[in-house]
């Protein structure tokens, strides 16, 4: 059982070490992260906000189809890391999603 615990805990350092040293990688500064997604993808910002922590959040997305998106945030210090990606991104109506809940 020993053998195990200790096995599990190289495993876990390992994963966090590779976390770490991929969350480095999505971050850079927003002008960087915005050109990459931007020539890498063809995402533009389609809706942003501000946080009550002073970072923006901003949802990225390809053209009209919205087949791929990405959400960002930056904080005050212009630090952009990349929160999220994923495909199919849909614009709601904002009376609609009210009215009728989640379209899924």
């Amino acid at each position: 059982m020993k053998m195990f615990a200790t096995g599990l805990t190289a495993a876990t350092a390992m994963f966090a070490t590779a976390a770490a040293a991929d969350a480095q990688m999505l971050c850079s500064d927003r002008d960087s992260v915005i050109e990459k997604l931007s020539q890498g993808y063809h995402e533009e910002p389609v809706a942003m906000g501000l946080t009550s922590s002073g970072s923006v959040i901003e949802v990225l997305s390809s053209g009209a189809d919205g087949q791929t998106w990405t959400i960002i945030v930056t904080q005050p210090d212009g630090v952009s890391c990349v929160m999220a990606t994923g495909e199919s991104w849909q614009s709601v109506d904002r009376e609609l999603a009210m009215n009728e809940g989640p379209m899924l």
